[in-house]
């Protein structure tokens, strides 16, 4: 059953790279147009900021599930991580915003 979930979890981490990636590329196209034009650190700090809070909730799930059972655990662990995913976000923003202030 652990590897299973393992197996799904490394497939939906995939997935969820492959599109958020391709929907900053996609940013980053009509920003080149000059059809909208955003700050490039607008657009790449979200993405990294994303994308180490997925890759952390992989690597924490990854060690809960390979210890105890994933029933009792799960969604203790999901409550968590987006928690700390969720004050992750408000700290980027109250940074970005700061900096546009200062």
């Amino acid at each position: 059953f652990g590897i299973r979930l393992r197996l799904e979890l490394r497939q939906g981490l995939a997935k969820c790279f492959v599109g958020l990636t391709l929907f900053v590329a996609l940013l980053f196209v009509v920003n080149a147009t000059d059809v909208i034009r955003v700050p490039v650190t607008l657009i790449a700090l979200p993405y990294l900021g994303v994308i180490a809070i997925v890759w952390g909730s992989y690597v924490a799930l990854q060690g809960l599930i390979s210890r105890v059972p994933a029933l009792v655990v799960l969604p203790m662990a999901v409550q968590t991580l987006l928690v700390a995913g969720a004050l992750n976000a408000c700290f980027l923003t109250y940074g970005i915003l700061k900096e546009m202030l200062v």
